[in-house]
C-alpha cells in the first residue's frame, strides 16, 4: 500500500504541474476545481490501494422522492450504454441526492502522462455529461409543469 500511496502522490504532483497550480492532497482525496470554483474531478486511491477513483457530481436530484427515485432510475439505465460513458458510469450518493459519474482504473502501471490523459478525458466527459443532463433536467422539468407534475 506505502508504494501505491507513494505513486499516487506521485501522480498528483504530475497533475499540479500540468495544470500549473499545487493541487491540495488530503486524506488520500484530491479535488480540481474550473474557474468558477465548481469541482471538475475527485481523485483518491481506493481503500485497498489497488485502484485509481475518479469522481464528480454532475447534477443534484429532484427534492420529491417519487421524482427523484424516477430519474435517478432513468440516469442509471444510461449505464448500459457504454459506447457513449466510455467505460465510464453513473451512481448515486447514498443520500440520493445528486448523480455522479465514476471511473476506476488500476494504478500499479499507470504512468504520468496516461494519468494526465485520463484526467482530462474525465474532465471533458464530465463537462459534456453535465451540461447535456442539466439541458435534459431543464426538459424534464418543464414537461412536469406542463402536465401539472410539478406544483
Amino acid at each position: 500500500m506505502a508504494s501505491a500511496e507513494k505513486q499516487f502522490e506521485a501522480l498528483i504532483a504530475s497533475l499540479s504541474i500540468k495544470v500549473g497550480k499545487t493541487l491540495p492532497l488530503e486524506d488520500g482525496l484530491c479535488s480540481l476545481e474550473n474557474q468558477a470554483g465548481e469541482t471538475v474531478i475527485n481523485i483518491e486511491l481506493a481503500e485497498s490501494g489497488e485502484r485509481l477513483l475518479l469522481h464528480r457530481l454532475l447534477l443534484p436530484m429532484p427534492t420529491d422522492p417519487d421524482l427523484r427515485n424516477g430519474r435517478a432510475m432513468q440516469l442509471l439505465a444510461l449505464n448500459s450504454h457504454q459506447s457513449q460513458l466510455s467505460g465510464h458510469w453513473f451512481c448515486t450518493d447514498p443520500e440520493g441526492l445528486g448523480v455522479h459519474l465514476m471511473a476506476s482504473y488500476p494504478i500499479a502501471n499507470l504512468a504520468e502522462d496516461e494519468f494526465e490523459q485520463v484526467t482530462e478525458r474525465f474532465i471533458e466527459l464530465g463537462a459534456d455529461l453535465a451540461e447535456n443532463l442539466q439541458a435534459e433536467e431543464i426538459e424534464y422539468s418543464a414537461e412536469e409543469l406542463k402536465q401539472g407534475i410539478r406544483p
